[in-house]
């Protein structure tokens, strides 16, 4: 463990419930000297995940409770389906990945389970461990050399891929998908304002 109290207090702030202070040196298959962000699991605290190049938030298409529904940026606007918390956590290779949920008890997820580059993000029923494409790492970079100080980015547990608008969209009503990490401070960095 490396402490590196400054960057999780920062990073406290984007979930809104306890953060290990200190963040994990990784030496896997993840980007060199990734900081792995561990948010502690518990039901009582939600977080809205803000999407750094636009400032918006993450959602469920129109608000949508409906399973399946895309995910989306939009408006920041206090509603269930942009309210998240830690539904579980699960370690694989000594990384913790978490199943985030919203309050409209949808999981993210990607739609239909792919692990295709570009594949689209859906609200969708929790499923469980044997869903790995409902997992993700909440990850701050390279350790003392973020291109993104203080954002985090979430890396799917199925695919290796992480969380960003389609096309690079700026716009409300992006839709979410999984790329590939490019390490620039760009649309698949998250924060809470």
């Amino acid at each position: 463990m490396i402490n590196v109290n400054t960057k999780a207090a920062r990073l406290a702030a984007v979930f809104g419930c306890a953060i290990t202070l200190g963040l994990s040196v990784l030496a896997a298959a993840a980007p060199a000297q990734a900081g792995t962000v561990t948010p502690e699991a518990t039901s009582s605290h939600t977080f809205v995940l803000v999407n750094q190049a636009s400032g918006y938030c993450m959602g469920i298409e129109g608000g949508s409770s409906t399973v399946g529904t895309d995910a989306v940026q939009w408006n920041c606007n206090g509603n269930p389906d942009q309210q998240w918390s830690i539904r579980s956590i699960d370690n694989v290779n000594g990384l913790a990945y978490f199943q985030i949920e919203n309050n409209d008890s949808l999981c993210l997820g990607v739609a239909g389970g792919s692990a295709t580059e570009g594949a689209g993000l859906v609200g969708f029923t929790c499923l469980g461990t044997n869903h790995q494409d409902q997992w993700w790492e909440f990850n701050s970079g390279p350790v003392n050399n973020s291109p993104c100080p203080g954002y985090i980015y979430l890396q799917n547990l199925k695919d290796g891929y992480v969380i960003g608008t389609q096309g690079g969209s700026l716009a409300e009503g992006a839709h979410l998908v999984q790329w590939k990490f490019q390490n620039t401070c760009n649309n698949q960095w998250w924060d809470n304002e």
